[in-house]
């Protein structure tokens, strides 16, 4: 198989949309075993809320999102992060959202995301890395290889469900950023 050719970029103020549209198709297609269908349907009613939401995040400066896009310039997926939003664990940076299309998952857009995140984390200074995910997500394996070690677990309430997450960390962010 032909290795896809993709492009890593910054977000910039007119990517809110296609973020909110990949983070929607990204949810149906990897999360359909574990969550409600109601769940997917709610995303999709509530777009013109998340997009607002997330031109919101794209506007805030300590938060970092870059997308990954075609040669084209389609985005194809998206990751976000910065200071950790939980200080018990001991790591000052979190990885919050990584989505990418079911059909660029395993094309190395994924890690060059999370590597581009790590660095810009680690040029601001810090120091550690923390990703929380879905214990039930089938590519919870993907932080494993990526040299992330599993710290704890959580439960979280998504709709009406309530399902464990699981921590991963790296002491270390620059073992990510490559």
């Amino acid at each position: 198989m032909k290795p896809k050719k993709f492009l890593v970029r910054r977000a910039q103020p007119g990517d809110a949309e296609a973020i909110v549209r990949v983070h929607v198709a990204s949810w149906r297609t990897t999360y359909h075993d574990l969550l409600d269908p109601t769940i997917f349907d709610d995303m999709e009613k509530s777009l013109d809320q998340r997009i607002a939401r997330q031109d919101e995040w794209l506007a805030r400066p300590d938060i970092v999102t870059y997308v990954a896009t075609t040669l084209h310039h389609h985005i194809v997926g998206f990751i976000n992060g910065g200071p950790a939003r939980r200080h018990d664990l001991g790591l000052d940076a979190e990885l919050y959202a990584i989505y990418l299309l079911s059909g660029w998952q395993k094309s190395g857009v994924g890690t060059a995301l999370v590597r581009q995140l790590a660095l810009s984390l680690q040029v601001r200074g810090y120091h550690s890395l923390l990703v929380w995910v879905l214990s039930g997500n089938p590519s919870r394996s993907f932080y494993e290889r990526l040299g992330g070690r599993a710290l704890t677990e959580s439960p979280i309430t998504i709709g009406s469900q309530t399902l464990d997450e699981t921590a991963y960390g790296w002491d270390d962010i620059a073992v990510v950023s490559g």
